[in-house]
């Protein structure tokens, strides 16, 4: 079941524009990988243009998100939605949730290698 992550309520430029900040590259950067000048990457953040097909699968490939993503902000991705619940909790549950994930993944670790002992 697909969900509406926060991605939903902004416009394709603000995606292009977080996703780019996220992975800690610039404008410049962006536009070698996609094979667009920075000033074009600038006018898709602003919303002053739309990317084309093409450039939409560059984009989705840069960022390692599907083109759907990009277009609606919505992720059919589980980490994503899980991210994307996450948000907004308060940090004494972040930190509780933080201890019981590391619990269970050393727990499925150790089962593991039981099972391999077999």
């Amino acid at each position: 079941m697909k969900k509406k992550s926060t991605f939903a309520s902004v416009t394709l430029g603000n995606r292009i524009e977080s996703l780019r900040k996220s992975a800690g590259i610039t404008q410049m950067e962006l536009s070698k990988l996609i094979g667009v000048s920075n000033v074009q990457v600038s006018y898709y953040e602003n919303d002053d243009q739309k990317p084309g097909a093409d450039t939409l699968a560059k984009l989705a490939k840069a960022f390692n998100v599907k083109v759907d993503f990009l277009l609606t902000g919505v992720s059919d991705n589980p980490l994503d939605q899980l991210i994307d619940d996450l948000k907004g909790l308060k940090e004494d549950d972040l930190e509780l949730i933080n201890k019981m994930t590391k619990k269970l993944i050393r727990a499925q670790k150790a089962l593991d290698l039981l099972g391999n002992q077999t």
